[in-house]
């Protein structure tokens, strides 16, 4: 997406010139998927995963696990769900 925009000094303000409404990346379910937020587990996925982490589990086993249950986590989201744990208690 652009907008292109220039000042009219006969009009004097802003004036938009062009927009192009085009995506200047990819789009789609499979982008959807590597957000953050589709990545955290849920429900009883969810305590599956913070039980193990809290067990001192290794990162990679977590998101092999979570892989294993049709969930991608990244091996970064597993040490954010171990830090968050820790400051919480």
């Amino acid at each position: 997406m652009a907008i292109y925009v220039s000042y009219s000094k006969i009009c004097r303000r802003y004036v938009v010139q062009s927009l192009v409404l085009d995506h200047n990346h990819p789009h789609g379910s499979a982008e959807y998927e590597t957000y953050a937020t589709s990545r955290r587990p849920s429900g009883e996925l969810l305590h599956q995963v913070q039980d193990l982490v809290d067990r001192g589990a290794d990162p990679l086993l977590v998101t092999q696990y979570a892989s294993s249950k049709g969930k991608k986590m990244k091996l970064r989201d597993v040490y954010n769900m171990r830090q968050n744990r820790s400051r919480r208690g």
